[in-house]
């Protein structure tokens, strides 16, 4: 009798403490896929934004749907606008040296340029590898010329789509580039498409 009271309360026990970590990890998740959604919503503002498309709270998903077409591979989403000019933003993800890096850039197709890279996510060195997402390194992209695609160099000599690599962390500048010519690679193939 005391063994079979003692068995009931340990599966009691048991069952408020599956309970109580089962509501904390639905509850984590639930925030967790709040957050991701917002995220989301904030990147896709700041296409219409650099697409120069007008948009109000309300009308976000709307214009949203109207303005831009949605393509994508295993690694890459590419957002191309309907408007008069060609531009494409793409977030892409692809091997650093120690992680996976994800990119953000846009490309206005019509006039073969970088217009904007944003990095989203790293766990590349912090102080070598983690400096692509330090400003000076980012800033070498705006406006840049693609049409020979993007060279990671160490030192520029004035050929199209050449950037400084940064000093020691080689292999994670050479993942940049590599990223950046296949995420442009499905830019031209595709918008050759529509």
């Amino acid at each position: 009798m005391k063994a079979m009271k003692e068995e009931l309360r340990m599966s009691v026990f048991l069952l408020i403490i599956t309970t109580v970590c089962t509501l904390l990890l639905a509850g984590g998740n639930s925030l967790y896929q709040k957050a991701l959604a917002e995220k989301e919503k904030e990147l896709r503002m700041d296409i219409l934004r650099t697409f120069q498309v007008p948009f109000t709270e309300d009308t976000f998903s709307s214009t949203f749907n109207d303005a831009i077409v949605i393509e994508k591979d295993k690694r890459t989403t590419y957002f191309f606008s309907l408007g008069a000019s060609r531009q494409a933003a793409v977030i892409t993800t692809g091997s650093g040296l120690w992680s996976e890096i994800e990119i953000f850039l846009f490309v206005d197709i019509d006039t073969l340029t970088i217009k904007e890279l944003r990095v989203l996510s790293h766990g590349e060195t912090p102080g070598l590898g983690g400096r692509i997402e330090e400003e000076w390194f980012l800033d070498q992209f705006a406006d840049l010329d693609i049409s020979e695609g993007v060279k990671v160099v160490k030192e520029r000599t004035d050929v199209p789509g050449e950037v400084d690599a940064i000093s020691g962390a080689t292999r994670t500048s050479d993942a940049v580039m590599l990223i950046l010519n296949k995420a442009l690679d499905g830019v031209m193939s595709k918008s050759r498409q529509e």
